[in-house]
């Protein structure tokens, strides 16, 4: 009985990991998901808190008040290179083009 009750976990574990893996193998639009894009329109520092808002429907200053309280809560060097980092990874709207 306890052979059974592990196959199907593993049979579980594998099903989670196909759907998560081939997930990831599709283009991010059919799969539904959002992708946040810096705003070079209307930045203040890089577009990416702007960007987020524009993405979630959230106010760009909203976004760029609760990052600056987060990085100030956390100590400034883990947001700082969080956002940093962010920046780096997050491309431009103007570059989709």
């Amino acid at each position: 009985m306890v052979g059974s009750e592990q196959a199907n976990d593993l049979h579980s574990l594998q099903t989670t990991l196909l759907l998560v893996v081939g997930s990831l193998s599709l283009p991010w639009h059919l799969v539904g998901m959002k992708r946040v894009v810096r705003d070079p329109e209307d930045k203040f520092v890089s577009g990416l808190c702007a960007g987020i808002g524009r993405t979630y429907g959230l106010d760009p200053t909203m976004v760029r008040l609760i990052v600056f309280f987060v990085t100030l809560m956390t100590g400034l060097l883990p947001g700082f290179f969080t956002y940093i980092l962010a920046w780096m990874i997050t491309p431009s709207s103007d570059t989709l083009l």
